[in-house]
């Protein structure tokens, strides 16, 4: 695990520029810590990445000191679960809907009484496979980070009540999802998905959570930032490659 989390980070009043990873290469989770990225997202929503190699792309990431997040497919709790033993302490969940899909994936990520996950510190990566177990629990309040993406518009209309979550760290505007789901395909700048996402900066603020996002066509990474962002997720592997392989071509090509 890197020495400061994401959470952590946070928490010291820092902004985070993170990447999404789709593509199943070790190598280029590795090249884009060292590009610059403080954290890479690993997106099994969509992508096709499986718990091994979030495993292997971990380790190659965390060795050039950036940190992994995963946004998990579902709200299936035993998947949180064995992403958690594995040491992701950031996990973004999709369409967080309401109040009650809220406190199921908080409930799924924290240990009895205050949740339902299960227990198995001995051989699971996050204790150091037991050689650190009084550390790890000791250190989930600090480092374990949850983040509820709002981008339907159920979990717009429950925006304030989602935010007054215990548990829930961070609301993620989904601008592509929530544009789609109010009647703007694609939008993401539409005057009403912005009038949305300033209710959802404005939950957020109100409770004391972090925010995050993803660029839009007319509002960047340091616009976002600007506005009151806390973390950014921009650039994906499989953009940028293809971004940069149709310049190439188009700058070399003989024709």
């Amino acid at each position: 695990m890197t020495a400061r989390s994401i959470k952590e980070r946070l928490k010291a009043g820092e902004k985070i520029l993170a990447g999404w990873v789709y593509s199943l290469s070790p190598v280029t989770v590795e090249v884009m810590a060292l590009g610059g990225y403080a954290a890479l997202l690993i997106d099994q929503e969509h992508g096709p990445t499986e718990l091994q190699m979030i495993h292997t792309q971990t380790l190659a990431a965390e060795a050039r000191g950036a940190e992994v997040m995963v946004r998990v497919p579902s709200h299936d709790p035993n998947h949180a679960k064995r992403l958690l033993d594995l040491g992701i302490s950031t996990l973004m969940f999709p369409m967080v809907d309401s109040v009650a899909d809220a406190e199921a994936v908080v409930a799924a990520c924290y240990y009895p009484p205050r949740g339902r996950r299960g227990l198995a510190t001995g051989g699971i990566r996050a204790s150091g496979y037991g050689h650190d177990t009084k550390g790890y629990f000791d250190g989930i309040p600090n480092r374990q980070m949850l983040m509820a993406q709002i981008e339907t518009r159920g979990g717009l209309d429950a925006v304030e009540q989602i935010a007054a979550v215990d548990g829930v760290d961070l609301l993620f505007v989904g601008p592509n999802d929530l544009s789609t789901s109010l009647g703007h395909f694609g939008q993401g700048d539409h005057p009403t998905v912005r009038a949305a996402i300033d209710r959802i900066i404005a939950a957020a603020k109100a409770k004391g959570k972090w925010l995050g996002t993803v660029p839009t066509k007319e509002r960047d990474a340091k616009a976002l930032f600007a506005l009151g962002f806390d973390l950014v997720i921009s650039g994906s592997d499989v953009a940028l490659l293809r971004e940069a392989v149709a310049a190439h071509c188009k700058a070399q090509s003989p024709s």
